[in-house]
Formats: structure tokens, sequence, C-alpha cells
């Protein structure tokens, strides 16, 4: 089981890093291997993996340049 929450804020808001946090805290259960954030201008994520595939490389977000 892995977990992911996020926010889309009003146009020109970014999200609230500690909404953010928050958010991943209450999905620990689902994901106590790792947690990351993805702030991505209006829009932002909280991760939270279970590590079962792919142990070394797998963590997420995964970002692209576009």
């Amino acid at each position: 089981m892995c977990g992911i929450a996020g926010i889309v804020g009003a146009p020109g808001e970014a999200p609230s890093r500690e909404a953010l946090e928050a958010m991943g805290g209450t999905l620990a259960h689902r994901g106590p291997d790792d947690a990351t954030l993805g702030l991505y201008g209006r829009a932002g994520f909280s991760f939270r993996r279970l590590s079962i595939i792919d142990v070394a490389g797998g963590a997420q977000p995964i970002d692209n340049e576009d």
C-alpha cells in the first residue's frame, strides 16, 4: 500500500507546505518507508511509500523536465 494526497490552489496561489505535510501524516500507515512532497506551481502532492517492488529505485514522485 502507498498513499497520495494533493491540493490545487487558486490561480496564483501555491499550496501550503504545512497542509501537505499534515495530509501526508494522515497517510503514514499506508507507506512508512518514504515520505516526499512535490510542489508544482499551484498544485502540491504528498506521497507515502511502502517499499515492496523496486525497493532501491522506486522513489516518488517521478519527475521529468516537461
